[in-house]
């Protein structure tokens, strides 16, 4: 992506994490067997996740797009950086209303550290003072809680998408 920074970041490039949750965990749900943190916890994680997912294939597609035509800048990804930011935003207030084990607990409050931080890189580099490094490095952090959490709740981990070249 271009954040407007300059040349130190040409090699940088749309990074994006997805809340894959296996088919075969949520299968599960509708057996005998229950996931480590219940049917309705799962269920509305993965509501949670498959809304954020969403956005995060649609800001990356966008800005994959803006690369590609050679028109990426802060101002041009501005109004899909801004609907991306929103999304996770309401990604990690949702996870705020989840009842999670207690097992669970203190990893689903790291996941929604790490979703805000990823928020506010996202806000930063709008605003024109944001660093993509920091980003790509609060990504990395947040994909881990990720699976951290899918982990604790009996599901599989999720896998960044791979970025685009």
């Amino acid at each position: 992506m271009d954040f407007g920074r300059g040349s130190e970041l040409e090699d940088v490039t749309v990074h994006r994490m997805t809340l894959m949750v296996p088919l075969a965990a949520l299968t599960a749900c509708g057996s005998t067997a229950v996931p480590t943190g219940g049917v309705a916890v799962v269920q509305r994680y993965t509501a949670l996740g498959s809304a954020l997912d969403a956005a995060t294939r649609t800001w990356t597609d966008r800005v994959s797009a803006l690369v590609t035509a050679g028109t990426d800048s802060v101002a041009n990804e501005t109004p899909f950086d801004n609907a991306y930011s929103q999304a996770l935003q309401a990604f990690g207030t949702g996870l705020l209303g989840v009842q999670f084990p207690t097992s669970a607990q203190s990893d689903a409050s790291a996941l929604v550290t790490a979703v805000t931080a990823v928020h506010t890189d996202l806000t930063a580099i709008v605003a024109g003072s944001g660093s993509a490094s920091q980003f790509v490095g609060d990504e990395k952090k947040f994909q881990a809680a990720i699976n951290v959490l899918q982990t604790d709740l009996g599901l599989g981990t999720s896998t960044p998408i791979p970025k685009p070249t």
